[in-house]
């Protein structure tokens, strides 16, 4: 699981607004605990911001993407999927 760091944070309140802002955060801590809850495995949080899968041959990088609160969904031998964490929370529970 990722999420924003202090400069991503102030992107996104320029860029959406502060009000905005909270909205999204707030629905990111509200879909965060409940995939905490939900998930099979324990979720890793980490603040990496470029992710290498070598035996995947593939490279995540978080810049490139417009959502800051990410899932990436990995098993060896698979790429790596990546989920907003609504649409992961949706992947799990299949509602």
């Amino acid at each position: 699981m990722l999420s924003p760091d202090e400069a991503e944070i102030a992107d996104i309140k320029k860029k959406q607004g502060e009000d905005n802002f909270y909205t999204i955060a707030d629905d990111a801590n509200y879909y965060s605990a409940e995939i905490n809850e939900a998930a099979p495995d324990k979720i890793i949080f980490t603040d990496h911001k470029i992710i290498e899968f070598p035996k995947e041959k593939y490279v995540f990088d978080k810049k490139e993407s417009q959502n800051k609160w990410l899932i990436i969904d990995y098993k060896a031998g698979s790429k790596p999927k990546i989920y907003s964490l609504s649409d992961y929370f949706l992947h799990l529970t299949g509602k």
